[in-house]
């Protein structure tokens, strides 16, 4: 069911009043986790300590990196900066261990490729003061590829939007649940509270870990867009598609979650979300000439089992859509 925000607002404020009255405690806790990307996690720190908005902390978790990641986070002198060194255990572990560590109101994510706008921090926190009904806010991400140039919405042939647009607001699971691209991990800000409810990232978890958050979030609090591009996201060869054989048991290891979890939701929904999953990464394979085309068959033909009329529906559509393009 969902939750008072209100009532455990009260709470949180409660057990934080003697505390805060001995030291500042920050609004906003911005969270990265990072693993030998040391030239690029220097510009996604640089992005947040040049935020207009400057009551936050910056919790950095160097997950057992092997390259010269210390020296670079040594570059800055920030005081706002929290670091944090552990062996080897993933993203999802490197975020709870933060989450575990963050004292502020809001949680903001930010992965160490990644970059904030000037004005992400203060935009989202202005918006959480003035609408108390939302536990989640995200926005419209723009991308840039390795030399900086930025790459646009793939339906807009004038190349003008971002290529993730934030539109969808309210009570989001059914548009959440199967999408792994309706909400991008740095363009989030969530309400401490809100963690504490729905618990931290699935450490089982490789792939779709920040997706499965988004959905279980969406099953007890309101999200809100914003359509505003607060984030830039970078496309580079260490964040490409991952062997198939990884995405297969991901998806895997995710439908099955929702199954088992979801239960209230209605069967033909999880069918079609699950047939939906799976074609897009079956068709994200086979275009791609740098994968094994013949990879894609399982992922079609799950697809398939799961839902054979949006399977045979999408297909001929698809090459409709082929056959124009070369006529």
């Amino acid at each position: 069911m969902p939750r008072s925000l209100a009532t455990i607002r009260n709470l949180a404020m409660t057990e934080s009043t003697s505390s805060s009255l001995k030291e500042h405690v920050p609004r906003v806790s911005v969270i990265i986790p990072t693993y030998n990307r040391a030239p690029l996690l220097r510009e996604a720190i640089s992005s947040v300590l040049c935020q207009t908005y400057d009551d936050f902390e910056l919790i950095i978790v160097d997950d057992g990196s092997t390259d010269n990641t210390h020296d670079v986070i040594d570059e800055f002198s920030s005081p706002k900066i929290r670091y944090f060194y552990h062996c080897n255990q993933g993203r999802s572990r490197a975020r709870n261990w933060a989450l575990g560590e963050a004292r502020g109101e809001f949680i903001a994510f930010l992965d160490s490729d990644d970059m904030f706008m000037p004005n992400k921090l203060q935009k989202q926190v202005a918006f959480f003061d003035n609408n108390s009904e939302f536990g989640m806010l995200y926005s419209s991400a723009r991308v840039i590829d390795d030399n900086g140039n930025e790459i646009f919405n793939p339906g807009d042939w004038n190349g003008t939007k971002p290529y993730y647009l934030a539109t969808d607001s309210g009570w989001l699971y059914p548009n959440i649940a199967f999408c792994p691209r309706t909400v991008v991990l740095p363009t989030v800000m969530v309400r401490k509270e809100v963690m504490v409810v729905v618990g931290g990232f699935d450490e089982k978890m490789h792939r779709f870990e920040d997706t499965d958050m988004w959905r279980r979030i969406s099953k007890v609090f309101k999200i809100c867009a914003i359509s505003e591009p607060l984030c830039i996201i970078r496309t580079h060869a260490g964040n490409k598609m991952e062997s198939t054989d990884r995405v297969y048991a991901s998806i895997h290891y995710y439908v099955t979650k929702i199954f088992r979890e979801d239960r209230v939701s209605p069967f033909y929904f999880k069918h079609l979300g699950a047939s939906k999953l799976y074609l897009h990464y079956a068709l994200a394979i086979f275009e791609n000439n740098g994968l094994n085309r013949s990879e894609s068959a399982r992922f079609f033909l799950q697809s398939f089992r799961y839902c054979p009329p949006y399977f045979l529906a999408h297909t001929i559509y698809s090459c409709i859509r082929r056959l124009k393009r070369m006529l």
